[in-house]
């Protein structure tokens, strides 16, 4: 921000200080703002305001895990906790090399993914793949 008196301020014709000019009219408004929902919930219930469910409660159960294939390019990934429903699996090859992660099977219990070196050629055992289930949301 420009201080008053500045030498933005005093050239004419500067597109800086009409700037300036504007946020300095827009901070003195004279309009009284309305206050935020938190003054509105504390109005209306005397008891103050009733507790919510914490931030990290409503996130989706969420499982991660970097596994690597075995002699025929394929990963059994069983989950630790089974989630309630079926979940949105990514897979991602972290290995040297033009590979290609398939989903092939997921369930709420375990997910099976194909890894392949080339279009129909298996990738070898050792490749390494960064795998994340996230817990579908209802829409």
């Amino acid at each position: 921000m420009g201080l008053r008196g500045s030498a933005a301020r005093r050239i004419v014709g500067n597109p800086l200080g009409g700037i300036l000019r504007d946020v300095d009219r827009r901070t003195r408004s004279t309009t009284r703002r309305r206050a935020g929902p938190a003054a509105g919930v504390a109005a209306e219930n005397p008891r103050g305001p009733q507790q919510q469910e914490p931030v990290w409660a409503r996130q989706p159960a969420a499982a991660a895990a970097v596994l690597a294939t075995d002699s025929l390019g394929r990963i059994v990934w069983a989950f630790r906790v089974a989630f309630p429903d079926v979940p949105v699996l990514s897979a991602l090859p972290v290995a040297d090399g033009p590979y290609l992660a398939v989903v092939e099977e997921v369930t709420a219990e375990a997910a099976t993914v194909r890894v392949w070196a080339a279009p129909g050629l298996p990738a070898g055992p050792g490749v390494t793949v960064h795998l994340r289930a996230v817990q579908a949301t209802p829409a």
